[in-house]
């Protein structure tokens, strides 16, 4: 499995509209955090993909090239 800019920029996308960037780098710019700033974070976590179906739906069609954008030969999941 080859990774390119047209296979990760899907990927990619999907993260960034199921987490809050802008949070996770004002976090990064300060100090100090508490748990509270950490939790607030909790999407980030890979338990959060649940709870990202956008994301869920692009990892699927990474992983198991559902659209045939890879070109790999594609095989059923039982």
């Amino acid at each position: 499995m080859k990774f390119t800019p047209e296979r990760g920029a899907p990927l990619a996308d999907a993260f960034d509209r199921g987490n809050d960037a802008d949070a996770f780098f004002r976090l990064l710019e300060k100090d100090s955090c508490a748990l509270a700033d950490l939790d607030a974070l909790a999407s980030f976590c890979p338990c959060g993909l649940k709870r990202n179906t956008v994301e869920q739906l692009a990892l699927l069609d990474f992983f198991f090239d559902r659209t045939g954008a890879q070109g790999r030969r594609r095989t059923r999941v039982a």
